[in-house]
């Protein structure tokens, strides 16, 4: 057990996600069949369409059309809490070539095992982390806040709209602090703004975005190379899936 984590207040900009359904019956009033006639007669009414573009928040403002078991469940801080670097829940995960060995939440690691077995019989390699756990990085709001200008301020933004900017990609209180999420490195995915259109072109994104929900595994749509494992705070605490 390791409760008692001292809880932060998520300072991540939400984006939920889903989709949405829409009807596309549309009957003029001279349609409409009157009373007497048989029902063989009147008019039938389209069905119901769904319509499942995702909504994206990020600046490259890419629309992708997605299944609706694309969808974000966003880890917080202020549920979880912060593990401490030398946490026991904390184990090593696959790394991405070149990275500091990296470690998640055992649970997250042991779905994350499990979803890289797939990974592998679908698209011929394993899952790599090239960014897992992270303490959390910043010594008050106001330094967090200039760290965010200083590295996205750009010609015709003002200091506000490079903060905003920049909290798309960096939060505050980062779901990393739990160990709960996941930047892959691998198979074209890669923790790079810059890239982030051609990232949701990868065989591996598609893969995620269609099957990673089954593993416990749902997106960041601002980043495609960015997953998070949502577990029961029972479970997170304890390390084990099952409770007796």
């Amino acid at each position: 057990m390791t409760g008692g984590f001292p809880l932060k207040v998520s300072d991540r900009t939400k984006a939920p996600a889903g989709a949405s359904v829409q009807s596309s019956a549309k009957v003029s009033d001279q349609a409409l069949a009157k009373a007497s006639d048989p029902p063989s007669k009147r008019p039938v009414a389209a069905p119901a369409t769904i319509s499942a573009k995702t909504p994206v928040q990020n600046p490259a403002k890419v629309l992708v059309a997605a299944p609706a078991t694309y969808a974000e469940n966003r880890v917080k801080v202020g549920v979880y809490g912060s593990l401490p670097s030398d946490s026991p829940l904390l184990v090593p995960v696959a790394t991405t070539t070149g990275r500091s060995r990296q470690r998640m939440h055992v649970v997250a690691a042991s779905k994350l095992a499990a979803m890289s077995e797939a990974v592998l019989s679908s698209l011929g390699f394993s899952l790599l982390v090239a960014s897992g756990w992270r303490p959390h990085r910043w010594t008050s709001f106001e330094q967090y806040r200039q760290s965010l200008i200083e590295k996205y301020k750009k010609p015709g933004l003002t200091d506000d709209e490079a903060f905003r900017l920049g909290r798309t990609y960096l939060a505050f209180d980062s779901p990393h602090e739990t160990g709960l999420a996941a930047d892959f490195g691998c198979g074209g995915l890669l923790p790079v703004s810059a890239t982030i259109t051609k990232q949701r072109t990868t065989a591996l994104w598609k893969w995620l975005r269609d099957n990673a929900w089954s593993f416990g595994f749902t997106p960041y749509i601002s980043e495609p190379w960015h997953w998070e494992c949502n577990i029961p705070l029972s479970v997170f605490r304890s390390g084990k899936e099952k409770i007796a």
